[in-house]
């Protein structure tokens, strides 16, 4: 295929993530917070109860500090993004608000935000979570912090909020996720110990996690306990099985189900054409290639659509119907008529050459 712009058709046309819209859906994303130097987390309690549509989760999470001083200070940071209702705190029972990080928070050494220059001395940008697929990084301005006078010793700090489901698009059945990062755990000074507590009864889905079995599991409440961090980026996510005869189309792809289909018409209408050809061997044109060569070509081309519709109508109501540009497709036509059309031409004239030999 010589033509360059062809040829870009074809691999938008045939790959099933060629989409201009974004595969996903970004949902809530927070995750254990940032710690100074002076305070140390020694147990960490998350609480989760997802929606009956596993939409949204209500995340109950508590944060068992110690202080090594007393005095004002800046003991967390925090960061919650795109989550659906208020993001609230408090510290030992008394509520208190997260403000956004000062325009100079960077300042000298000695300011309040020093404990944290780790997070704003690279010019790179923080990674929460890296995969060969994807990375989840932060901004320092999306930080929120709060001061408090807290004297040295023990305190519980306590946050809740209903986190937004990621919906990813880019399969042929939607994967909802909720997603919270551990891995700003790594730059604690120390690491206690974290309980995950996951009551799924209002929906009842088989859902999966990142993380591992659970200690314990009844009735889709589930628990877990770890003294370090099992992932960086903790996931609890459900995604809806494919049906059997469907999942047996998926594997067989829907193009190679385009041209299986398009060898069966094929012979069938090198038949036809054999068949016409002996009962009317002297026309010099064949009814039967000139229309066969204008409709199927069409038909085997309008197929690898079909074969999409037909995959998703087996899944039902948890196909995602996201396709790419599929229909670019059809912008071979003229190609395949072509070709299609000079190879029964071909087996018209050798099978007429036969027909008239025969009736010498």
């Amino acid at each position: 295929m010589k033509n360059p712009f062809l040829l870009l058709l074809f691999f938008l046309s045939c790959s099933l993530n060629a989409n201009m819209a974004q595969p996903y859906i970004e949902g809530s994303l927070s995750g254990t917070p940032f710690i100074s130097k002076y305070a140390a987390i020694n147990h960490e309690k998350i609480s989760i109860t997802t929606d009956a549509d596993f939409q949204t989760a209500f995340f109950d999470i508590e944060y068992h500090i110690t202080c090594d001083k007393d005095g004002h200070q800046i003991p967390l940071l925090f960061y919650a993004i795109d989550f659906k209702k208020e993001f609230s705190v408090w510290v030992d029972d008394i509520p208190i608000y997260l403000l956004p990080l000062p325009f100079d928070y960077k300042g000298s050494k000695n300011n309040a935000f020093s404990d944290f220059t780790y997070l704003y001395e690279s010019d790179k940008e923080l990674v929460l979570s890296e995969t060969d697929n994807s990375s989840f990084g932060i901004r320092t301005e999306d930080l929120k912090f709060f001061k408090a006078d807290l004297s040295k010793g023990n305190h519980i700090i306590k946050v809740q909020y209903t986190a937004n489901a990621w919906n990813y698009y880019s399969s042929w059945v939607q994967k909802d996720t909720f997603k919270y990062a551990l891995s700003p755990a790594n730059y604690w000074k120390s690491y206690g110990t974290l309980e995950i507590w996951l009551n799924n009864t209002k929906n009842k889905k088989p859902i999966t996690t990142n993380f591992g079995e659970p200690n314990s599991t009844a009735n889709q409440q589930l628990y877990w306990k770890f003294t370090k961090i099992p992932v960086n980026m903790m996931e609890i996510y459900f995604e809806p099985e494919i049906p059997n005869t469907a999942q047996i189309l998926i594997d067989i792809n829907p193009f190679r189900l385009m041209l299986i289909l398009g060898a069966i018409i094929m012979i069938i209408h090198i038949l036809a054409i054999r068949y016409y050809r002996k009962k009317h061997f002297r026309p010099r044109f064949s009814w039967v290639v000139i229309t066969g060569s204008i409709i199927f070509p069409f038909i085997i081309l309008f197929s690898y659509m079909v074969f999409y519709w037909i995959i998703d109508w087996i899944i039902g109501e948890n196909a995602t119907q996201r396709h790419g540009y599929i229909f670019l497709i059809i912008a071979f036509y003229p190609v395949v008529l072509i070709i299609y059309w000079i190879l029964m031409w071909l087996v018209d004239y050798t099978t007429k050459k036969q027909m008239k030999k025969s009736n010498i």
